[in-house]
């Protein structure tokens, strides 16, 4: 049996949680239902009090009243392909995509006369990442900010470098987008939240984004933890064996970082290029494609403010 609650239909008792659906194909559109366990039926059922708010402030003519009359939980997947946005004027890759997230109908069960399966995953939605059946409830966590701005200058708001590119448009004309690379140091945090000890058990990374005044378009690359064996040596070198500590403030900066052919290679105004006599290292594929790894050296930048 389920409940409800405010969010929609969760388990009343506990059970063993599978990691799969059904293997009757006639129970995927019960099971794969999104977050809140409720079909589209259900969910007028469970939130007829905010479609009756809509329709009281902007009529059931309204737009925003049909669209909450066919999803009221606005939960519903749908696929960058379906034939929804080539209704009229083609619909550009940002419409396309807006809804690639929604949980609910995003496991469609392949059809034998289709080529394509518009499905975003074959497993059941969890809100966990590590899927190790078990939900972690406590905060804890490093915060870090960087402001994000138009025209941000290398070397300061962790920005290491940036690529201007010159691109087409759909309507055959051009502009420059500008691609920043950010490194941020890991002890360079904002803020601690909760009782996290160190910086040794960090898995995920997770983003969010305040102080916008009109909707914002941002596209990221690539977001990864990047493992610095390199660290800075907190004592002063003698012949003593005795460290003493480093003077406070300390007048010296070191600043330690990587630098490769892939995202350097038009750095300004030194580009990066390979040292004379380095090969970068081929991989072989299943394909039998030859891949260039990527090859990168340290950079060490260094400066004192000592008179």
């Amino acid at each position: 049996m389920d409940e409800g609650t405010v969010w929609g239909q969760v388990p009343a008792i506990p059970m063993q949680l599978t990691n799969a659906f059904s293997s009757n194909t006639e129970d995927r559109l019960f099971q794969d239902v999104g977050y809140d366990g409720l079909t589209d039926t259900a969910e007028l059922r469970k939130f007829s009090g905010y479609l009756s708010n809509l329709s009281a402030t902007h009529g059931t003519g309204s737009p925003v009243y049909q669209k909450a009359q066919k999803d009221p939980a606005n939960d519903n997947f749908i696929p960058y392909r379906d034939p929804l946005y080539d209704q009229g004027t083609p619909a550009g890759i940002l419409q396309r995509y807006k809804n690639i997230n929604n949980p609910h109908g995003n496991s469609p069960v392949a059809d034998a006369n289709t080529q394509f399966v518009n499905a975003f995953t074959q497993y059941p939605d969890a809100e966990e990442l590590n899927r190790d059946n078990t939900m972690n409830e406590a905060e804890e966590y490093f915060q870090y900010q960087v402001d994000v701005r138009p025209n941000m200058p290398v070397g300061s708001n962790f920005i290491t470098d940036k690529r201007i590119a010159t691109v087409t448009l759909a309507d055959g004309s051009s502009r420059n987008e500008t691609w920043y690379l950010f490194r941020i140091p890991i002890n360079e945090y904002q803020t601690k939240v909760g009782n996290i000890p160190d910086f040794k058990s960090i898995r995920f990374i997770r983003m969010f984004v305040t102080g916008f005044d009109d909707s914002v378009v941002m596209r990221f690359g690539k977001l990864e933890l990047v493992r610095n064996q390199w660290r800075k040596f907190r004592n002063n070198i003698d012949t003593t064996g005795q460290f003493a500590n480093l003077p406070a403030p300390d007048p010296t900066t070191v600043n330690i970082l990587a630098v490769n052919i892939e995202e350097n290679d038009q750095r300004q105004p030194i580009p990066y290029r390979i040292p004379p006599g380095i090969e970068r290292q081929q991989q072989l594929s299943n394909n039998n494609v030859s891949l260039f790894l990527n090859e990168q050296s340290i950079s060490m930048q260094v400066w004192s403010c000592t008179r």
